[in-house]
């Protein structure tokens, strides 16, 4: 059997900017894909990889493990390494070590803006926005990051 190279389509993550737009559209790819990768993704609910048996024992739940494995996998091809920001991200996940779910956490701690000064600035951009009547508010407000 011979090795072949095959192309999947990803949401690229590759700026910082583009963070909260990117966010959404992984998590929703994710969630059409399978909604089991989804639940890695989903921090407002729990995702165990381990559970205790009849005997006490901690146990691996093989079907969540396999599920965070390929969740895993998806987080770091959707990472732009051509970029310097996608690199960097790339090895915010690395570093998890398989833990999709802790990876994506990461990420949010360093992509969400946390300053005043960084919300400032979004809502400043917010605010500058000009809407004519003949114009889509909709259009017009969809590339902000709020």
């Amino acid at each position: 059997m011979s090795e072949v190279e095959v192309t999947i389509k990803v949401i690229q993550f590759s700026k910082a900017k583009n963070w909260f737009n990117w966010k959404e559209l992984f998590l929703a790819r994710a969630n059409r894909k399978d909604p089991e990768l989804f639940k890695c993704f989903d921090l407002d609910e729990d995702f165990p990889l381990e559970e205790e048996d009849k005997d006490g024992d901690i146990v691996p739940i093989e079907k969540n493990v396999k599920t965070m494995r390929k969740a895993y996998e998806e987080l770091l091809m959707s990472l732009d390494m051509n970029s310097q920001e996608g690199l960097a991200a790339f090895n915010i996940v690395k570093w998890c070590k398989g833990n999709a779910r802790e990876g994506f956490k990461r990420l949010i701690r360093r992509y969400k803006p946390k300053t005043t000064l960084e919300r400032s600035k979004l809502l400043a951009e917010f605010y500058t926005k000009k809407c004519d009547k003949k114009d889509d508010p909709e259009e017009l407000l969809t590339p902000l990051k709020i």
